[in-house]
């Protein structure tokens, strides 16, 4: 005689472990030792079990496979067939349907767990995802916000490049220059062939800044002074520019602005002497820049070149002072020696008419 007991089995709960490999199942061995518990009220043992390798069709427990996706629960039907081992006492079958009641509610408690999990894993999915929704919907009203400005600085460009078309039409081409006629096209955009040279025009030569123009600028300079480029131009340098002229005195002089040194007249030596003064005070300030003295927004520069030229000034007036001192002692010498010469002749002609005078007595004695 044999008879079968079902057994639900959840994967995720502690009943997995209970069928290890070193636990065996059914058939039962009715000589099995308990510990007893006085202090507990007296239960009827559960039956131990062990193998039987000769009348029993069932040696071990049976493996829980792994899937990657186990089901939830999985029913195990065990058989125990009719052999000496089933001889059990009628407290041991009476407590089958106990054990089988157990693993059931066992198995369905470990069942909800599961769920549970799921529930919240899915709740906090949704929580992300909408999260993401979010995140998106803002940066759809930034790209938005941002196009919107886009257009509008579009727009005021437009209306910009509109006006400045009118303001060309009506003011670039003028009915008595003809040479306008061909500087806009009819929309009033720029015709760029008109600012170009034109095809049949001479290449201009190529031209060196060289020793003997800086010496011919010099000359130049001591002629007709600082700020006279265009007579300088024609008379010395005819390839040569009066704008082109006056930033290669700029380097000669070593200053930016030349309006201090407007009809300044001086020789190489005093150019030169000019050039290391205004040196000095740009390293000693640190606005020398590209070769040149450049002035500063504190006014540092022009203070120290104000300065420079009071000093200036001051010696050119001693030096004026000492030449007239110089001249009155001259005409002082030379007075003294006209008064003498005046002496000497007035001596001289009255010796010579008393020596005619006597010649005269003496004829008229005779």
């Amino acid at each position: 005689m044999s008879f079968s007991i079902d057994f639900i089995i959840d994967h995720s709960s502690d009943v997995d472990r209970c069928l290890d490999a070193n636990s065996y199942i059914f058939p039962w061995d009715e000589n099995f030792n308990t510990t007893k518990d006085e202090s507990q009220p007296q239960t009827t043992p559960l039956p131990k079990l062990k193998p039987d390798f000769q009348s029993s069709p069932i040696t071990k427990s049976i493996p829980i496979i792994s899937t990657p996706q186990p089901p939830k629960s999985t029913i195990i039907k065990l058989v125990i067939p009719k052999t000496a081992h089933t001889r059990s006492t009628a407290s041991s079958k009476t407590q089958t349907p106990e054990i089988t009641q157990t693993l059931v509610s066992q198995s369905k408690s470990n069942m909800s767990k599961p769920v549970s999990q799921k529930e919240e894993t899915i709740s906090q999915q949704e929580e992300i995802i909408s999260q993401e929704e979010e995140i998106v919907s803002q940066q759809e009203e930034i790209v938005s916000q941002q196009e919107t400005v886009t257009n509008v600085g579009s727009e005021k460009l437009r209306m910009k490049q509109e006006w400045v078309k009118r303001m060309r039409l009506k003011f670039s081409v003028r009915p008595e220059f003809e040479i306008t006629k061909n500087i806009l096209h009819p929309g009033g955009t720029l015709n760029q062939d008109y600012f170009r040279p034109p095809k049949s025009c001479v290449p201009q030569l190529q031209r060196k800044w060289t020793e003997k123009e800086r010496a011919l600028l010099m000359k130049g300079i001591q002629k007709y002074g600082i700020g006279h480029y265009k007579e300088i131009s024609e008379e010395f340098l005819l390839d040569w520019s009066a704008q082109d002229l006056r930033v290669k005195t700029m380097r000669l002089i070593g200053r930016q602005n030349l309006q201090l040194y407007k009809d300044w007249k001086g020789n190489e030596d005093a150019i030169k002497k000019e050039y290391e003064q205004n040196k000095k005070i740009g390293l000693e300030v640190g606005m020398w820049k590209a070769g040149t003295l450049v002035y500063d927004e504190k006014g540092v520069v022009l203070k120290m070149i104000q300065e420079m030229t009071d000093g200036k000034k001051r010696k050119r007036k001693a030096n004026d002072n000492l030449e007239e001192e110089e001249e009155e002692t001259n005409v002082e010498e030379l007075s003294a020696i006209e008064d003498d010469e005046e002496k000497d002749n007035e001596s001289l002609l009255s010796s010579i008419t008393d020596s005619n005078g006597e010649r005269t007595r003496l004829k008229l004695i005779k």
